[in-house]
């Protein structure tokens, strides 16, 4: 397959925002390049954003209630987001994906590489975010743990932690943690919800 479809890659993709020419010369490059097109998601709207690589799980709580719990991966740093489209429309658009996905609680992990002092440097962030029917104590006690999580080593993105809210953002310091570490964390808090 690779054989016909290398020389068949010569072509210019256009979108919206910009046009780049592509020139591939063999598999390695084509893999690059495609590696590279699959990442640049910043003319997506937030729903394209939210959906693009989610999963979604039910979990049972202590009680016997059932969580549905959704994870999404964006490789878009958070705060190009929300400079992009601003906190409450990011917030509006998750509440809006609870409740298309009838969730409980949504998790949204952003993630890539931005200038720090000259250099490019990767990092990561989590959004968490609660259905209205998620009462206060329960969203508190899920912060809490997760908060005290050393898979994730959480900090708040911005000043403080509100409660009242349903949606908290926080910067997530041990990076090397994805989906994969994620949804185990989540997944033993809401298993642990007396």
């Amino acid at each position: 397959m690779a054989n016909w479809l290398t020389p068949q890659v010569k072509w210019i993709t256009t979108s919206s925002l910009d046009s780049e020419s592509l020139d591939v010369g063999g598999p390695g490059e084509l893999y690059k390049t495609l590696d590279k097109l699959k990442g640049q998601v910043s003319h997506l709207p937030a729903r394209d954003l939210l959906r693009k690589d989610y999963k979604q799980w039910t979990v049972n709580s202590k009680d016997g209630n059932e969580w549905n719990v959704g994870i999404s991966s964006i490789s878009y740093r958070l705060r190009k987001w929300i400079k992009r489209d601003g906190r409450e429309e990011i917030e509006n658009s998750i509440m809006a994906w609870i409740d298309k996905q009838k969730l409980q609680v949504a998790l949204v992990m952003t993630h890539g590489k931005v200038k720090q002092q000259g250099e490019k440097v990767y990092g990561r962030e989590l959004i968490v975010s609660f259905a209205p029917s998620v009462n206060l104590g329960w969203r508190r006690f899920i912060l809490d743990e997760l908060a005290k999580s050393d898979t994730l080593r959480l900090t708040p993105f911005f000043d403080e932690i509100d409660m009242q809210t349903r949606t908290s953002f926080f910067v997530q310091t041990r990076t090397e943690s994805s989906r994969k570490q994620v949804f185990p964390a989540i997944k033993s808090i809401i298993e642990a919800i007396p």
